[in-house]
Order: C-alpha cells, then sequence, then structure tokens
C-alpha cells in the first residue's frame, strides 16, 4: 500500500512516503530530505519473500598441528574471484593463502618492520589478480602489493596519520579508510573519528564525514579510565556507493550518499539497549583477563578500581553490506558471546555482538532475522557465501565460510 500525506509536527514537514510489510514499517522523509525508515518487525519476518539461511560448510583452523593452520588474530580476510581465501594473521605477522577447500597454498610475509614484512596493524587485504595481494599496514604505513610466491612487487604510502581503521577498495583503485586519531587535550585523550577518501597511491586524503557518535571518555595520564566498552564505530560501502554506519551508542543505522551527504536513517523496535548487571559487569571483567594474558599484559589490570563499565549494552553492534543490495545489522548478543579481544578495543564492535543479524532491502526495510554461528565476525560477503572467523572459548580461531540460501 502507498501513502502520500503531509504532516506537520515540531516545526518542520514530514512527508509518508510508504507503509510497507503489512503496514508495520513506517518510511517518511524530514524536511532535510533525510529518508526515515522506521521497521516495526513481528518475529523473525520473511513474510513476503523467501526465507534466507545459512549453512556453515568450511572451517580452517586448530589449536595444534601444522603452523599454517594456527591463527593468532585474524585481522582481515579476502576472497578472490575462483574462491581462494586470503587472511592477515596480525599475531603472526604473516599472510596466509588457502584453496576453495581450505587447502593452504602459500604463506606471504613475516612479522616485522622491513619490506615485505607485516606488523600486528596489518589490517586490510585484497586480491588484485590470482596471484596478486594488496595488504594495508597502517602500523608501518605502507601498503605492499605481494605476489603469492612472497615477492615484494610494489610498496606505496600510506597516510602518518590518522590511522587506518578500516577499509574498502573501490573499482578504481582508491580506498575509503575509517582514519581514528587518540591525542591529549589537557592531559585527557580525545578522539578524532571520520571516513576519508585516499588515492590508490595513498596520497590526497579528503574528509567524506566524521563519525559523530559519544566519545568515550579514556581519562589521562595518572588518571586513566579502563573502559570495559569503547565506543566505536562500523560501517560498510553498500554496493550502489553508500555509506551505512552506526555506532554503540546508537539504535538506529545512518546513510550517507558517496560525496558524505546523510540520506537515510533506519530504526527499528527490536534495536534496544538493555542495562548492564553486576553479574554482566564481572563476566566483562573476567574476559579482560583472558584478553590481557592473550596479548602478553598484566593480567592483574583487570582487577583495577580504574577498571569501568556503560550503563547498558549496545542495541547495535555492526553493519555489513550483503548480497542484491541488502544492509545487514548485528544486534548485541548475551554477554557471553562477547569476543575477549572487543573489551577496551576502540575498533571491530562485530566482536561484541550476538549471532542474531537483520536483513535489510537497499531502501533499510526489514527482511528478515538469520543467526549466524556464534562469535562469527564476517569480513566479506559474496553473492552465495559469508566468510569470516570465528574464535571458540578456549581462544581457537578459524576461517569460516557459510553458504547462503537465499529461498
Amino acid at each position: 500500500m502507498r501513502v502520500i500525506r503531509p504532516f506537520v509536527s515540531a516545526g518542520f514537514c514530514i512527508s509518508i512516503a510508504a507503509c510497507a510489510s503489512g503496514d508495520s514499517d513506517t518510511i517518511v522523509t524530514d524536511s532535510a530530505g533525510v529518508r526515515l525508515v522506521a521497521n516495526q518487525p513481528a518475529g523473525e519476518g520473511w513474510l513476503e519473500s523467501p526465507r534466507w539461511s545459512v549453512t556453515q560448510d568450511l572451517a580452517v583452523g586448530t589449536d595444534s598441528g601444522p603452523a599454517e593452520l594456527q591463527f593468532g588474530r585474524i585481522g582481515d580476510l579476502a576472497v578472490s574471484p575462483d574462491g581462494d581465501i586470503a587472511v592477515i594473521d596480525q599475531l603472526n605477522g604473516v599472510v596466509r593463502v588457502f584453496d576453495v577447500t581450505g587447502t593452504h597454498r602459500a604463506s606471504i610475509g613475516r612479522s616485522g618492520k622491513g619490506p615485505g614484512e607485516l606488523s600486528r596493524s596489518a589490517n586490510g587485504i585484497y586480491w588484485l589478480g590470482s596471484d596478486t595481494l594488496l595488504v594495508l599496514d597502517p602500523g608501518e604505513r605502507r601498503q605492499t602489493v605481494f605476489r603469492l610466491d612472497g615477492t615484494v612487487d610494489t610498496i606505496l604510502p600510506l597516510p602518518a596519520t590518522p590511522t587506518g581503521q578500516g577499509w574498502s577498495r573501490l573499482g578504481d583503485g582508491d580506498l575509503l579508510m575509517r582514519g581514528l586519531t587518540i591525542s591529549r587535550v589537557e592531559g585527557r585523550f580525545t578522539f578524532w573519528d571520520a571516513l576519508l577518501k585516499l588515492r590508490g597511491d595513498g596520497s590526497a586524503p579528503d574528509t567524506l564525514f566524521e563519525f559523530d557518535y559519544a566519545k568515550t571518555d579514556l581519562g589521562g595520564p595518572g588518571q586513566l579510565r579502563i573502559q570495559l566498552l569503547v565506543n566505536n564505530p562500523s560501517w560498510a560501502r553498500l554496493a550502489d556507493g553508500r555509506i551505512a554506519w552506526t555506532a554503540l551508542d546508537r539504535d538506529f543505522v545512518q546513510i550517507h550518499d558517496a560525496a558524505g551527504r546523510v540520506v537515510s536513517r533506519i530504526t527499528s523496535s527490536q534495536w534496544v539497549t538493555r542495562e548492564i548487571t553486576a553479574a554482566d559487569k564481572q563476566a566483562m571483567v573476567e574476559l579482560l583477563r583472558v584478553k590481557l594474558r592473550a596479548i602478553g599484559g598484566d593480567a592483574s589490570f583487570a582487577d583495577s578500581p580504574q577498571v569501568e563499565a556503560p550503563v547498558r549494552f549496545p542495541a547495535i553492534t555492526a553493519v555489513r553490506a550483503g548480497p542484491r543490495g541488502t544492509i545487514w545489522v548485528q544486534l548485541m548478543g548475551p554477554v557471553e558471546s562477547i569476543d575477549p579481544m572487543a573489551i577496551n578495543a576502540p575498533d571491530r564492535a562485530d566482536f561484541l555482538g550476538g549471532a542474531t543479524w537483520h536483513v535489510l532491502d537497499s531502501t533499510g526495510e526489514f527482511m528478515g532475522a538469520i543467526e549466524m554461528p556464534r562469535r562469527f565476525r564476517s569480513f566479506r560477503m559474496t553473492d552465495d557465501a559469508i566468510y569470516g572467523a570465528a574464535r571458540d572459548d578456549d581462544g581457537v580461531e578459524r576461517i569460516v565460510r557459510l553458504r547462503l540460501n537465499r529461498g
């Protein structure tokens, strides 16, 4: 049913553009031209389309056996047109390549600061051809093109500041980068966080827009506040070039056009926060202890009186671009679903989220919900598969491929 009707409220005009999905969802446009989509889903959805589901058909990784099957921390993953999988193992400073069946093909690079070496900050990887990989390493301020035999083809710079915390490579070779700068102002840590566009050679960064979420107070030297949850954004470049993003303090997804202008905001009655209890805080303190041990830190910091928890858990934790122009939104899960690496971290909020994802169409209207494996982080989606990583309770991380059934 299509309804067009003027509505006046709070001094500005809103036009109702549509009611859909059994008249339960409302789409309006405000006076600034921003499209507002308010979803009111009942249950898991899929009322007007075939139900989508996922089935795991590949898992690569072990806690023993060959070294090439043991991962410290997967920082990014890329899939070639032939289905080969390349991942950055940040803790081990290496890129590992597997064929479509999960068989190890090659290990590239090593930990270090020199040419052909990777820092623990390497966090972006892309196939440039069937035997060439681009690896983005903001820790060393460079991007390196490797061949599968391990030789270095090309080295290009990345900006010295801000630090790249997430990437999207465009068809012309240019890059979108989440740029994060943490600095001190009057003895306290402050954040500058924005989405930038870079040329393929790493030059001429241009700010598209700033992520305007509420920055977490980390205190300052001598007065540190060890926050269990650090607010940070999650963003994705959609198939049509728009940018979708959210943050841990938000209960909506905001859409910008390719030039950075806000064009849409999506909400849902199911995106709700919940109170953090004393038991929740204690469980997160234990996760902080696990993380500190894993990265070689002092686990006793978890018992510091400076450790703080927010009042409420987030409603949503991540947004991704899916097949057929869809938008995928990850809901916050129970505290036991949190990956230890999400604690006190200013990046990768999907480490924090639960197994339930909401699938929206390209306009932001709710289609249905999909259940992913526990502690699964999505890195790449193709038309028929979702590629990511999952970490079990023993800390073993694996590459996981989920086949997508669209009914």
